[in-house]
């Protein structure tokens, strides 16, 4: 409801305790994560959180789409001058 609502931060603070207490549907607990991560601007965060719904839940539809949102790079490492 949290996140329907636009309070992101709240949401990601509530999610975060239900999934320390270990919930019974962790996959929904990591999915509702990574969508107030996401809209939030944390998209490594995210990122990683959609694979873990995947990880647990791997026929998560709902998950495989947030990830099609998401383009991966590697950014080469910086060189000393």
């Amino acid at each position: 409801m949290l996140i329907k609502q636009g309070q992101h931060q709240a949401a990601l603070d509530q999610i975060n305790k239900g999934i320390e207490l270990g919930m019974a549907y962790p996959h929904i607990g990591y999915y509702d994560r990574a969508v107030a991560e996401q809209m939030l601007g944390r998209f490594k965060e995210a990122y990683f959180d959609y694979k873990k719904v995947l990880e647990l839940e791997p026929n998560f539809i709902m998950a495989s789409e947030r990830l099609k949102d998401f383009v991966v790079t590697k950014v080469p490492a910086k060189t000393q001058s």
